[in-house]
């Protein structure tokens, strides 16, 4: 994956529940939005959150997959220093065995490592209370990756003493 994006500062992440067994998400940046859906046949809530807990710990790559009806959109997580290159990444078929070229692109964005985490810990922590109770598992079906969220917070707060910019460090 070669071809980055310029950095945008304006990155969010927004993340619903939307029915029974479906999700949704959206990536917004200074220049676009891009929102798809997940069925709950695969847990992408969990392999977002341990995406980004490998990148945060430094991992050059990691990925997660979003099971569609029909297909799969695999978000490729690139590292390079603190930035993060992200490319969501199109498969006519669920589970799919292909190699991440194989993939359509169909959205990339550049932003700090530091601001991707704390998106995604702000949306988990937004579904987290949003759907308390055992009420998130009765609508997405896999349980929160709660395990995963505190791991994902306690990290980000140890990284916090880094000299990060305010918009880097902001949620």
């Amino acid at each position: 994956m070669s071809n980055k994006p310029p950095r945008d500062d304006k990155f969010s992440l927004a993340c619903r529940l939307l029915g029974r067994g479906s999700f949704e998400v959206t990536l917004v940046t200074g220049l676009e939005e891009f929102t798809h859906e997940a069925s709950y046949i695969a847990d992408a809530v969990y392999e977002l959150t341990e995406a980004t807990i490998k990148v945060l710990l430094g991992y050059e790559q990691a990925a997660c997959r979003w099971m569609q009806k029909p297909g799969e959109l695999r978000w490729y997580l690139e590292r390079d220093d603190d930035q993060l290159h992200l490319t969501v990444l199109e498969f006519e078929r669920a589970y799919s065995t292909q190699e991440d070229v194989a993939g359509v692109p169909l959205f990339a964005l550049r932003c700090g490592v530091r601001r991707f985490a704390v998106q995604v810990h702000s949306q988990l922590w937004r579904l987290s209370q949003t759907h308390r109770d055992g009420v998130y598992q009765k609508v997405w079906v896999p349980p929160f990756p709660q395990a995963g969220y505190e791991r994902l917070g306690r990290l980000i707060r140890d990284d916090a003493g880094r000299d990060v910019s305010a918009g880097e460090a902001g949620g």
